[in-house]
């Protein structure tokens, strides 16, 4: 009887998250919402290990669309390289990084953006399990000049990110 309390509880945390991605994807220019962690295999983050983030729920915009189908196939566990790493080192410091893809460096994620057409992301701390998994969401868009300045699409995206990050920091 607790298990099924736990799971039924757990199943609901999912459906509200997915909720608040939707949300995101509906009410927003946003065309992506991503869920991800990256972590060293199980290890503490060191320079004798690589670095990997791996997607673990996606919504899109355009869900029949063949590259966003295959986001989570596609970015299973990618070995990262510094610039990634540099940002997830400003995003577990300031809670959030802004990146405007033609303003990046070459790096790996600039490399996916370009490919993937986004213009524009943003990148939200989620939660730090135990000591090495970092989970973080990103938040993106293909629309050239978009920076979700209006209101309502500021306060959705925060309101879905807080509403995660609670969801998030409540599993134990």
């Amino acid at each position: 009887e607790k298990n099924k309390e736990v799971l039924l509880e757990s199943l609901k945390a999912i459906n509200t998250m997915w909720q608040h991605m939707n949300s995101v994807i509906d009410n927003t220019p946003a065309d992506r919402f991503l869920i991800l962690v990256g972590h060293n295999s199980g290890n503490i983050p060191n320079p004798m290990h690589p670095y990997y983030s791996k997607v673990i729920w996606q919504k899109t915009k355009d869900e029949t669309c063949d590259n966003h189908e295959s986001l989570i196939r596609r970015f299973d566990s990618v070995k990262v390289d510094g610039n990634y790493v540099s940002m997830i080192i400003e995003m577990l410091t300031k809670g959030s990084v802004k990146l405007r893809v033609s303003e990046m460096p070459d790096s790996f994620l600039k490399r996916a953006y370009l490919a993937e057409g986004i213009k524009y992301s943003e990148v939200y701390f989620l939660k730090q399990e135990k000591t090495d998994k970092i989970y973080y969401c990103s938040i993106a868009t293909i629309q050239d000049n978009e920076y979700f300045d209006k209101a309502e699409h500021r306060t959705t995206i925060e309101l879905a990110v807080n509403h995660i990050d609670i969801i998030f920091k409540d599993i134990n």
